[in-house]
Parts: C-alpha cells; sequence; structure tokens
C-alpha cells in the first residue's frame, strides 16, 4: 500500500495543475446556467438560436460549484485530487493483474501517469472522470474473473449511470470494453500461442452487466435521446478539431506514441506463454481507437498498462519486492505516506501557485468590452478557442469548443462551423462572413490569414492586442 501514495505525492509535486485550457471556462459556465436555471433546451451562451442539451451536465455542476466556492484554486486542487485517485486505482488495477508485484505496478502506473501529464490530458474536463471509471471498469470486470464474487460486476451499472451524466460522449467506449471480456468468455480456445477459457456463466453474466448499464445510463435529464449524442461525433467534421484528428508520429511526442505501441506489440510476439483473447483485442481494439483519433490513446494508455503487467507477469513470474513486511509496519508507513500525499498538496498550492495561465486568453479585449459596450447585446466574432472564456465573462460568442453545437447534424441548417473553417481556412471572401453576421467586434488570434485581412481593411480599426489575440471594431460610419 506504500507505492500508490508515493506515486500521487510524486504526481501532486511534479504535475502542472495551473488551468489553461479553454474548455474548462465554458464548463463552469453551463453548470453556473444549471445550478440557477435547471437544464436548457436552447442555447443561452451564443447569439444564435440554436437547440442545446448539455452532455456532460453533471461535471459542468460539479466544477461550477467547486469554482463558486474556491474559485480556480479550487478547480485546480480539485484536478490533483482526480489525479491522485487515478493513480491510486490505476495502481491498484494493475497489481490485481500481476499478481500483486508492486514495484511493476508502480512502474507501469507512472509510465501511464506520466504520458497523460505530458499529452496534456490532465486538465480540468468531463473526460477526466471517464478516465478514473474506465479504469474502475476493468477492476472490477477482473476481480470478478479471480473471485467470481457478483457483488464486482453489481457495481458497473452504477458506473454506467455517472458516466451518462458526467461525459455521455464517451459512453460507447464503456460498451467496448465489455466486448473482450464477452469474447474470452465465449468460446474456449486453447491453441499454442493464443487461449481463452470459454467459461459460458462468466459470459452470461456480464452480458447482462452489459445490458444493465445500458439501461442504467437512461437514467439522465434528458433521457435515451441523449445516448445517441456519439453518433453526431462520427458523422461531422470533428477531426478539424485536433483531439479528434489521427496522432502524428513527429516529434517527441510522436516517439513515445510509436514506442508505447511497439512495446506492447514485441511482448505480445515474443512472450513465451499463451496469451489471452481478451487482451489481444483490448490492446489491438484500443490502438486502432487511438490512431483513429489522439483523444483514445489516454485510454490506450491507461487500459493497456494493466494488460502488459498481466502479459509480463505471467511471461516471467515477477516476484515482489517485500519491504516494510508485517502488518503494523505497512500501515504506520501506509498512513506516514498520507501525510506526505497531504503536505504535498499543501506546499504545491501554498507558494506562488498560478491556478490560471490568462495569458493564453484574450484577457484585455474581454475586459475592454465588458467597460465600454454593452456587453450583453453586441455582435461578436471570436476564434474557436476563445469562445469558453468569452462565455464565462457574460459575452455571447459565435462560436466555442462546444463544437457539436454547431454543427448541421445537431441543429439543422446551421452553417456556424462550416462558415467558421472556410473563414479561417480562406476558402470564401472574409467580408461575405462578416457581413452575414454582421459583426461588430472581432477577438481574432494574431498573425492568422483573417487577422492579415483585417490589419489592411479600413472598415476595421485595432482597439487593443493581447499576448495571442487581437481586438478589432468595425468603424461607425462602415456600417450598413
Amino acid at each position: 500500500m506504500i507505492l500508490p501514495f508515493l506515486l500521487m505525492a510524486l504526481f501532486v509535486l511534479f504535475s502542472n495543475y495551473t488551468l489553461s485550457d479553454g474548455d474548462t471556462f465554458f464548463h463552469i459556465k453551463v453548470g453556473e446556467y444549471i445550478s440557477k436555471n435547471g437544464f436548457p433546451t436552447k442555447d443561452p451562451f451564443s447569439f444564435h438560436d440554436l437547440s442545446y442539451t448539455p452532455h456532460e451536465w453533471l461535471s459542468d455542476f460539479i466544477f461550477y460549484k467547486i469554482f463558486n466556492c474556491f474559485g480556480y484554486l479550487g478547480l485546480a486542487v480539485f484536478l490533483c485530487l482526480l489525479m491522485s485517485i487515478l493513480i491510486f486505482i490505476l495502481y491498484k488495477t494493475i497489481n490485481l493483474l500481476n499478481g500483486k508485484t508492486n514495484y511493476l505496478s508502480f512502474t507501469l502506473a507512472f509510465g501511464s501517469a506520466y504520458i497523460l501529464d505530458i499529452f496534456n490530458f490532465v486538465v480540468v474536463r468531463p473526460h477526466f472522470f471517464s478516465f478514473i471509471i474506465s479504469v474502475l471498469q476493468i477492476y472490477f470486470l477482473e476481480a470478478y474473473l479471480r473471485s467470481e464474487r457478483k457483488l464486482c460486476l453489481a457495481i458497473i451499472p452504477f458506473l454506467s449511470l455517472l458516466l451518462a451524466n458526467l461525459h455521455i460522449g464517451t459512453f460507447p467506449l464503456f460498451l467496448v470494453l465489455f466486448l473482450p471480456y464477452l469474447a474470452d468468455n465465449l468460446f474456449k480456445i486453447n491453441k499454442e500461442k493464443i487461449y481463452s477459457e470459454g467459461n459460458i456463466k462468466h459470459f452470461r453474466l456480464i452480458l447482462l452487466t452489459m445490458l444493465g448499464s445500458i439501461v442504467a445510463s437512461f437514467i439522465n435529464p434528458y433521457g435515451i435521446k441523449k445516448l445517441l449524442y456519439f453518433s453526431i461525433i462520427f458523422n461531422s467534421d470533428t477531426q478539424t478539431v485536433i483531439e479528434w484528428s489521427s496522432p502524428s508520429f513527429k516529434g517527441f511526442q510522436g516517439i513515445i506514441i510509436f514506442s508505447t505501441f511497439l512495446i506492447g506489440l514485441c511482448l505480445m510476439i515474443f512472450c513465451k506463454s499463451r496469451l489471452r483473447v481478451k487482451n489481444i483485442l483490448l490492446y489491438f481494439g484500443l490502438m486502432f481507437m487511438a490512431l483513429y483519433s489522439i483523444r483514445f490513446y489516454s485510454y490506450f494508455i491507461l487500459v493497456t498498462g494493466p494488460i502488459l503487467g498481466e502479459t509480463i507477469y505471467e511471461n516471467y513470474k515477477v516476484n515482489p519486492i517485500k519491504l516494510f513486511t508485517g502488518k503494523a509496519k505497512e500501515v504506520f508507513f501506509s498512513f506516514a505516506m498520507i501525510t506526505v500525499v497531504l503536505v504535498s498538496i499543501f506546499f504545491k498550492f501554498s507558494y506562488n501557485f498560478e491556478a490560471v495561465n490568462f495569458e493564453n486568453f484574450p484577457e484585455n479585449a474581454v475586459k475592454y468590452l465588458k467597460e465600454n459596450t454593452s456587453y450583453n447585446n453586441i455582435r461578436l466574432y471570436n476564434d474557436y478557442i476563445y469562445g469558453g472564456y468569452i462565455m464565462l465573462n457574460g459575452i455571447k460568442v459565435f462560436i466555442d469548443s462546444r463544437q457539436d453545437l454547431y454543427l448541421d447534424v445537431y441543429n439543422s441548417n446551421c452553417e456556424v462551423y462550416s462558415d467558421y473553417l472556410n473563414l479561417t481556412r480562406g476558402k470564401v471572401h472574409y467580408k461575405d462572413i462578416l457581413k452575414k453576421y454582421n459583426f461588430e467586434y472581432l477577438i481574432i488570434t494574431k498573425n492568422t490569414l483573417l487577422e492579415n485581412y483585417l490589419s489592411f481593411d479600413k472598415e476595421y480599426i485595432q482597439i487593443l492586442s493581447d499576448k495571442d489575440s487581437v481586438l478589432y471594431k468595425k468603424i461607425e460610419w462602415a456600417k450598413d
């Protein structure tokens, strides 16, 4: 029990919990609206008349309540606590699958958490709840297979219920994670390199658990209709968003992605013992998903840690290192490490900690609009990445990172996202789009195509400049 707390202390001290993701802001704002007005059916945050149902409502509500009570620092501490919980659960899951080989579990859990951190997956967004739920799902499935305690399976539908309200967008992945376990127990395979138990009793109970999870997911404010949300993602131009694009194998991150794929493949190819069907399906299924979209690489890293741990243990029969043996010593040192974690959190967030990196956002532009305009009613153009920050400040946006909201498949005949893409890519004349929406002010990223056009356009004047963005105004005499 000592090593997971040591892991947690390491990541408390050395990870960056400064809030720098623009999505955090819009989640706070949506949570505020739900807290004060209930569940919306129309979008109150943009100047378009669009239908809107927040599919991450419970996450939004939690983020807002923490922000309302403790500010940005509270959210940073909450993120740190979520990371610590994830590390602890991941360590326990790996330990379960590799015969409690503690230092192997430590190494794999450390590697998985480290990769999440350097890929900037450690942010205040609903997907962090999905990380924890996905690892818990694997833990309880594996715990059932080892102990045959039905209570382990009975917990899983409650995880589904939580996911349906915290982050319904990853619900398909929750169902996908059942499939390797169903396949592993459907047919008995006993070949030289591959095997499965083919336990029909396990198959039936896991299938019932899966069906129960689907039923449990219906318990959300918008019912069964909300479960179809994920179909929007796969029928839209989501690849224009970085997290939905395929991973790049260039640079340092590319080397890590390639290396993690290669390590697992080599372990499976050169292993001396037989491989379980579920491990093969989990590994290659998640690798395929990670190749489709970089956002799934995080789940690949979290789930394959336990798989690789089990493969290494079954091949090399690694024995645990016994430290501080004896119940009394283990309890004492566990409490000591818990104290270290708490002291680390206090130290991390007490000395010159900056809760938000406001330099990444148009702070001065927003301040100017709030002080010099009737900002509740202006027609503002903004770049996609600034939408959440502008929303939080009570200014209605043109677009923001709730990308699905602005798609034709979500709101019929909505052209906002396509117009934004065409404008930023130079596929249409910029004045056609600006005239179409009658923008009075524009917050634009520096050194972009549109910013270059406006710098030479006499109908627009630059008001001020932030670190990465510029505020423009359409001059009065140029208005139609």
